[in-house]
């Protein structure tokens, strides 16, 4: 994605890529830029990091339950079609493919780059079945999440975009499984909490501390 997008808070048209993503919004973005929501939050980070759990525990369930009938509705629309029409799309999907292997692999490419959280939800759930793990999160869940929180890492506080203090690079925050995968988690969204990747490479699958009940 590229352009830009209007600041509520500069008042003023940013670049598109300083803003993070919103489920809910039409353009797909948070209303302010990164850097004025940092401005906003240091004046305002205890009232500010209150409000939002506050409000995202009070209504978690509901948003739980509304993604999962979605999710299991639309899945049942596509698996249907699918069986349905395996043989033809099979053979359609590989004509193609071989009549525009290059194009199609930039196409993906471009794509693994504009949607991160979606691969991200992806690459969770593909590891989840090689542990035969149950649940599994949408890219939308994985967004309410990091937006309850405001996109900042549990265990060290820092928020994405940041510049690292461990290694003077932009933070990034991945979703950490609280209970391992490999101890029996599941891979829903009620057992996962954004960390940055350096805490969750810290934490791996040693043990299963949730830094949401901080």
């Amino acid at each position: 994605m590229s352009g830009t997008a209007w600041c509520s808070r500069h008042q003023a048209f940013e670049p598109v890529e300083g803003f993070n993503k919103s489920a809910r919004a039409k353009n797909g973005l948070q209303p302010s830029c990164r850097v004025a929501q940092k401005v906003y939050y240091e004046a305002n980070r205890e009232a500010e990091r209150a409000q939002k759990k506050a409000h995202y525990e009070a209504n978690k369930e509901a948003v739980l339950a509304r993604a999962k009938a979605n999710k299991e509705a639309h899945a049942a629309r596509a698996k249907a079609y699918y069986e349905a029409n395996k043989e033809a799309h099979a053979a359609r999907a590989k004509a193609y493919y071989e009549a525009n292997k290059e194009a199609v692999l930039a196409q993906q490419k471009a794509w693994y780059e504009a949607n991160p959280e979606k691969v991200k939800a992806h690459t969770q759930r593909r590891r989840a079945l090689k542990l035969n793990a149950t649940g599994s999160f949408s890219a939308d869940e994985w967004v309410e999440l990091c937006e309850a929180y405001d996109y900042r890492c549990l265990c060290c506080g820092q928020r994405e975009g940041d510049i690292s203090d461990k290694t003077s690079k932009p933070i990034k925050i991945t979703a950490d499984h609280v209970i391992p995968l490999s101890r029996g988690g599941s891979n829903g969204i009620e057992n996962i909490q954004p960390l940055c990747f350096s805490c969750n490479s810290s934490k791996g699958n040693h043990h299963s501390t949730d830094y949401r009940k901080g």
